[in-house]
């Protein structure tokens, strides 16, 4: 906790950034510090790796157990260069939060307004190319937080069950109606709490009526060929037979 905070010079002023700081305070320092002891005790990370249709793709998965509503919550994470050169290469999706690029190395700091205790959140990275899975043991992650809140005693802020859309990602209210937690990320947008089909998924509307028509331009041309055959057979002339009358 708290060691790209003492030594990595871009990451203080990203978070400078977001907090709206010109310059961080010692004091204010020493509370992130301590306040990032204490978050990163009490959440839990899920890393996971896929490849698939030429792309690469990491997903990582941030549980807050803290009893206490965090602040600007700030996630820092940064990437070997085995998965990607430079920032420019990464698709980042990170929901509901503001994401800062701190060195296009790559390196990221995801800031959410505020952390629910029991929310999950996911942020992935996605490139165009195929990485070694072992590349999950070389990311870097470091969480931070303004300040601590006691959360209302049962406080419910969503019903247990609902559903809504957060960007591309459907996300489910907890049985204890407490927050959100990610059920499945959309590749065609999400609606309604729940994912859009694809294009290919949708049958174009004009797809029967196209095949009505081919059916009865199907059925004309049969008509018209058979029309001709029988025209033609009805004009032919009628054989004629040669007959012997008799001897001349």
């Amino acid at each position: 906790p708290g060691v790209g905070l003492r030594n990595n010079t871009k990451l203080q002023a990203a978070i400078e950034k977001v907090l709206g700081k010109a310059n961080l305070s010692e004091q204010a320092r020493e509370n992130l510090l301590r306040l990032s002891e204490s978050i990163t005790s009490d959440t839990e990370l899920t890393r996971s790796f896929d490849y698939s249709g030429g792309k690469s793709r990491i997903e990582n998965r941030y549980k807050y157990k803290g009893q206490k509503k965090a602040r600007n919550f700030m996630i820092y994470e940064a990437l070997p260069k085995d998965f990607a050169a430079s920032a420019d290469d990464i698709t980042v999706s990170a929901p509901g939060a503001s994401i800062e690029v701190v060195n296009k190395d790559p390196e990221y700091l995801f800031t959410y307004p505020e952390i629910e205790p029991g929310e999950e959140i996911v942020i992935t990275y996605e490139v165009n190319s195929e990485v070694d899975e072992t590349i999950l043991d070389s990311i870097n992650s470091e969480l931070y937080a303004e300040s601590l809140e006691e959360a209302a005693a049962n406080q419910q802020v969503c019903t247990p069950g609902e559903r809504r859309c957060l960007g591309n990602e459907v996300q489910e209210c907890n049985s204890e109606g407490s927050g959100w937690s990610p059920v499945e990320t959309c590749q065609a947008g999400c609606s309604n709490g729940s994912c859009q089909q694809t294009p290919s998924q949708q049958p174009p509307a004009y797809t029967s009526w196209v095949l009505v028509l081919l059916i009865v331009i199907i059925i004309v041309i049969v008509g018209v060929v058979i029309y001709v055959m029988k025209s033609k057979s009805s004009s032919r002339p009628p054989s004629m037979k040669a007959v012997r009358i008799g001897k001349f």
